[in-house]
């Protein structure tokens, strides 16, 4: 949803590998780490390997992902159904299903189950009527927990507590169907026929003694037998025989396959033989000088069901716990029928989901069943203390996966860094009396090596850089470049001189080489960069992460009103002065998610609470307790598997999901971001439709990282192995198991100063698996060969090998 330029690669790439028609199909990369939706790799890196070599191994695994089937497959329903969704409005979590359907479902919407009809007395004047189903307003798609469904597990779906409505179904007389009798018997409404929910059924007894009541029948088969006459039937695919014992002016008996009934009266069941019914329609019975008749109307395999207002209805005689039936009529001559009505109210708790369909009780006609959660593509990011001291953001922009450290401590008190730990590695977030900063490029406490340059046109286009000084010279200035690429982003810029970081504007008003930069957002010293900022990262599918920034100076000098012309938020600063900074206390890391249009900050705050734990290293305290009421089920849940695991669903178009891990050591917390609208697929269908979702689902790639001195816990799967022989044992291994470094290494593999090489091997761990060395000379090398790797078109299969110098001109050898 958000929007990226894009240059492709391939083309060029074929060409420089000679690619020609005829030959066998290659088994390119990601072959064979990803196929389909399957994942078999390892990313191998060095324990003492420069950290260009484990962004290298990120940017690889980040890559492998976005090759993985976008999740959340399409649903399907075979059979008469309304879907809870519409071409551009979703069943997002946190809606109810008439917040996609507002008016009833009628014979427009199932034009079987629900269609119009019409119905006639038994003297033969017809009456139209409509029917429809009229859900109750509180069933919602949510993310909930119950000791009743899925032992407890957290879920998504609809729960429904007992004693609370699911629905309401009327058929509704659009002239009000007539008796003209003057008694409180409804003669003219028996043995005619009417059709509900998509069921033809006799009205084989009609009336108002106290209240309106009206039975209803019908079967598999129906038939007339004399007295003592005997007839044979199938029914599902049993045959059975009846036979009619006894008759006399109002009952009849039967005998079904030899098993008695009782005497049974008109519009009376019964059940001789388990699972099939018996019903009476008519008792004709006359016996005169000249004429006898002594004969049963009956239909075998019954469904009878009885109304009797206000009261819950009675189906085969057996009353169906909170399902009441309500027959309207005015009373006046003649009897006008109005409505007839079902009220269904859950008698348990109930759950509509995946793996759990709602049938209305007794009649077998309607259901409610739920699909899987339908996303768009997603991405990962982790907030976790890396170490004792230094809280760190994973996360995926346009160049890549990276992680930077956020906040530090000493380890005495509270955070008294922003951007680091104080190392001189920090990321620098913070202004200074204008629209800029200074970034200090010596190795004290208060170094920076990173900045975050991120445009936003306020609407739903932006991109961040993370940003580095790759030289700075007092002849021909600084070079910039991006810190998880390596590529130049911006060569030369000398003092008093504007640059872009893509989209992004920025002035340098001076700089001193070794020493620091000062450097202003806009086209010129002190102008401001309306769309320029750096105190926030949008993240490729369009998360908003805001920076912590350090207001040592003063509020006004870091009020984030100076960059970001939205208002109404609470900026997320920190006065790092000794007298003020953050002594055992929390923080709270502020994001923002994107509206379903695409709007970058325009959906819901996820916000994470960042603190200490009782030995003072740093953690995630606790996901912000601002937060539950934004999440589905105003709560996160405990998973069922992991006791220190929580999870919770924003409410909302994205469906953002929140784990919080509170056994890591120390604590931590992920965000499972969607870059697009996730909906549940809920449905209102037939009982013989069926809900089945497609192969779109698919598994995360997770965290296939693992360094050289864990490597038998990978063994057995396809590796990339990343990184020299000299730095890295499993690259060693491959090459003979020599650590050849610097010359040695030049001629073992051909590749010199400047150069890479990425060659596939036979595993040495698992002969049925590949093991592919992307390496170079040095670290600067092994960034080239990554970039090649996941650029260009790279047949994987043993034996092959590749040369290069830079990420464009990779060659096979």
């Amino acid at each position: 949803m958000i929007n990226f330029k894009k240059v492709s690669a391939i083309m060029s790439s074929a060409l420089m590998l000679g690619m020609t028609m005829g030959v066998a199909a290659a088994a390119n990369y990601p072959l064979p780490f990803v196929s389909g939706s399957t994942a078999d790799v390892a990313i191998v890196y060095g324990a003492g390997a420069a950290s260009s070599d484990e962004v290298a191994v990120g940017n690889i695994q980040a890559n492998l992902n976005s090759a993985m089937p976008s999740t959340g497959g399409t649903t399907t329903v075979t059979g008469e159904n309304v879907k809870f969704e519409t071409g551009t409005n979703k069943l997002n979590i946190g809606d109810n299903l008439t917040t996609i359907k507002s008016v009833a479902i009628d014979g427009d919407d199932m034009g079987i189950i629900l269609k119009s009809g019409s119905y006639s007395n038994s003297e033969n004047t017809a009456y139209a009527y409509d029917q429809k189903i009229d859900l109750d307003t509180r069933l919602e798609y949510a993310f909930f927990q119950d000791s009743d469904y899925n032992s407890k597990q957290p879920s998504l779906g609809i729960r429904i507590a007992k004693g609370k409505p699911v629905l309401n179904y009327t058929l509704d007389f659009t002239t009000s169907a007539e008796d003209d009798g003057a008694t409180t018997d409804w003669t003219d409404f028996e043995d005619t026929t009417i059709e509900i929910l998509g069921k033809t059924y006799e009205i084989v007894d009609a009336k108002n003694a106290t209240r309106a009541e009206m039975t209803f029948m019908r079967g598999s088969i129906k038939d007339t037998l004399n007295f003592q006459e005997t007839g044979t039937y199938t029914v599902e695919g049993i045959e059975h025989t009846v036979e009619v014992t006894y008759v006399d002016s109002s009952t009849c008996k039967f005998k079904v396959d030899g098993v008695e009934t009782s005497k049974l009266a008109d519009g009376a069941t019964d059940e001789p033989i388990s699972g099939l019914e018996i019903g009476v329609t008519e008792v004709d019975y006359a016996i005169g000088a000249t004429t006898e008749i002594m004969s049963c109307e009956f239909y075998l395999g019954a469904e009878k069901f009885k109304i009797d207002s206000t009261k819950q209805v009675e189906i085969n005689d057996v009353i169906v716990k909170k399902l009441y039936g309500h027959i309207e009529y005015t009373s006046s001559n003649p009897i006008k029928l109005n409505k007839i009505k079902l009220e269904w109210i859950a008698d348990e708790d109930v759950f509509i989901t995946e793996t759990s369909d709602l049938e209305m009780p007794g009649f077998g006609s309607v259901k409610l069943s739920g699909g899987a959660l339908v996303t768009d593509t997603q991405e990962e990011v982790l907030i976790e203390g890396k170490s004792s001291d230094a809280l760190e953001l994973t996360f995926t922009i346009k160049s890549g996966t990276t992680t930077i450290p956020i906040l530090g401590t000493n380890g005495s008190s509270g955070f008294q860094f922003v951007g680091g730990n104080g190392d001189g590695e920090g990321i620098i977030t913070n202004s200074t009396a204008g629209p800029g900063f200074i970034m200090d490029l010596g190795t004290n406490n208060t170094g920076h090596q990173y900045f975050v340059a991120t445009y936003w046109d306020r609407s739903s286009t932006g991109e961040s850089y993370l940003v580095e000084i790759s030289d700075d010279d007092d002849d021909t200035g600084v070079d910039f470049r991006d810190a998880i690429t390596g590529a130049d982003l911006a060569t030369n810029i000398k003092n008093t001189t504007s640059f872009n970081i893509g989209d992004t504007t920025f002035y340098l008003n001076t700089y001193a080489e070794d020493d620091y930069l000062n450097i202003s957002m806009g086209g010129s010293a002190g102008a401001g960069g309306a769309s320029t900022y750096v105190d926030r990262i949008i993240t490729k599918e369009g998360l908003m992460i805001y920076l912590p920034m350090d207001c040592q100076h003063s509020a006004a000098q870091c009020n984030l009103t100076r960059w970001n012309v939205t208002t109404g938020r609470t900026s997320p600063e920190i006065n790092m002065s000794t007298a003020n900074n953050i002594s055992n206390g929390n923080y709270v890391l502020y994001m923002e998610s994107e509206n379903r249009d695409g709007t970058l900050a325009g959906g819901e705050d996820i916000n994470i609470t960042l603190g200490f734990e009782s030995d003072h290293d740093v953690q995630v305290s606790s996901i912000d307790s601002s937060m539950k009421t934004t999440f589905s089920g105003a709560n996160y849940w405990e998973d069922q598997s992991n006791d220190n695991l929580y999870l919770a669903y924003v409410k909302g178009e994205l469906g953002t999901y929140v784990e919080y891990d509170s056994g890591a050591n120390p604590d931590n917390a992920k965000i499972v971001y969607h870059g697009g609208q996730a909906y549940g697929t809920v449905v209102i269908a037939e009982s013989g439709a069926v809900l089945s979702t497609g192969d779109g689902t698919t598994t995360a790639l997770g965290n296939v990282k693992v360094l050289d001195s864990d490597i038998s816990s990978m063994s057995s799967k396809n590796l990339i192995v990343v990184g020299g022989s000299c730095i890295n044992a499993v690259a060693a291994n491959l090459l003979g198991g020599v650590a050849y470094c610097e010359a040695e290494w030049t001629e073992k593999t051909g590749a010199g100063a400047g150069k890479y090489i990425i060659q596939s091997f036979t595993s040495p761990y698992s002969t049925s698996k590949i093991a592919l060395l992307v390496a170079g000379y040095n670290a600067a090398d092994t960034t080239n060969a990554q970039l090649a790797l996941i650029g260009n078109t790279i047949d994987t299969t043993a034996g092959k090998k590749y040369t290069g110098t830079t990420s464009s001109d990779v060659v096979a050898a």
